[in-house]
């Protein structure tokens, strides 16, 4: 497959930024991802990749990764805010 070539990121517990880097990255290049863990698991036979492979293909996996590049976006600019300390309170 011709693809730019694009890094992957890791996704970390905390850090809002790194997961929303990790999803798109993991969202605009599946298929070639796809096709990776597939040509591996062909050709070492691999129990882990082809489970990985299995998991990422779930229709669940999809929807959660398209739901999560819609939602992280508002949560890093709400998460930049409240690092600002620029919220203000309405009465």
């Amino acid at each position: 497959m011709k693809t730019k070539g694009r890094l992957l990121q890791r996704a970390c517990k905390t850090r809002w930024l790194s997961s929303e880097a990790a999803v798109r990255a993991a969202r605009s290049e599946i298929l070639a991802i796809w096709a990776a863990l597939k040509q591996l698991s062909e050709t070492k036979n691999d129990a882990m990749r082809i489970g990985l492979l299995r998991l990422l293909r779930t229709k669940n996996f999809i929807m959660v990764l398209y739901l999560l590049s819609t939602v992280l976006p508002h949560l890093i600019e709400l998460s930049k805010v409240f690092q600002e300390g620029c919220l203000i309170l309405r009465r």
